[in-house]
């Protein structure tokens, strides 16, 4: 297998979603000669420009041993998310869990950046929607984040992607496919929180009030209302 470049590269991975390539292949796509670490770095970020994740996530420095390649928002990212994220849970040792468990929610919290707490907020509430199936990647991105009443993101639109990959690429957020409900031959593009991960449930304890109940606006109609009318 021979890539003239990584646009190559991309178009290749657009037409079966995952595929697994030597480092040799990648190097000789960038048109470099060795295999050393800013050479893997250069790599690394030519990769990311174009959507594409790799695993392993450090890839190696032997022009011989394979990485797996899959588009970040592809129907294979959701799979794959899933699986790292239970062998994630099968290293964790149960002292480290205890540790977690031990601190106060917001000393847990304060462990991630604040976008990406803020991140999390937002994409909680998204969840919330009554009468919503999935949150879409483009509506969260270009509605949900930028919405005051959710939280406030003075982000440019490049900077809230950046964010959704970082977060993504943490397992902070799941991406997904699922049906398009107006266009079933186009599936969307979803995203969903990794409510199991540490950082995530210590955030969303501290937004818990005494109780444990946090209060979440709903918009639409008054409850009462909609009783009401259901009632007739």
């Amino acid at each position: 297998m021979f890539f003239h470049d990584f646009d190559s590269v991309k178009t290749a991975l657009a037409k079966v979603d995952v595929m697994t390539v030597d480092m040799g292949t990648l190097r000789d796509a960038l048109g470099a000669g060795r295999l050393g670490v800013h050479i893997r770095e250069q790599i690394e970020r030519e990769l990311d420009r174009r959507g594409i994740a790799f695993l392993p996530s450090a890839l190696p420095n032997s022009q011989t041993d394979e990485v797996l390649l899959y588009r970040k928002y592809g129907a294979a990212a959701s799979i794959i998310g899933q699986v790292l994220q239970d062998r994630n849970q099968q290293i964790t040792t149960e002292p480290v869990n205890r540790d977690v468990g031990s601190k106060s929610p917001s000393t847990a919290a304060r462990t991630l950046s604040a976008p990406l707490i803020q991140i999390i907020r937002a994409l909680d509430l998204a969840e919330s929607r009554p009468g919503h199936q999935f949150v879409g990647l483009k509506w969260f991105r270009d509605v949900a984040m930028m919405e005051n009443g959710s939280a406030s993101f003075p982000f440019a639109s490049e900077d809230r992607n950046a964010l959704i990959r970082d977060a993504i690429a943490r397992g902070i957020v799941l991406p997904g496919k699922v049906p398009n409900p107006k266009k079933p031959e186009f599936p969307v593009t979803s995203v969903r929180l990794n409510r199991v991960l540490p950082e995530v449930r210590a955030v969303l304890s501290s937004l818990a009030g005494p109780a444990g109940f946090r209060p979440v606006a709903i918009r639409g109609e008054a409850l009462s209302a909609t009783v009401l009318r259901d009632r007739r």
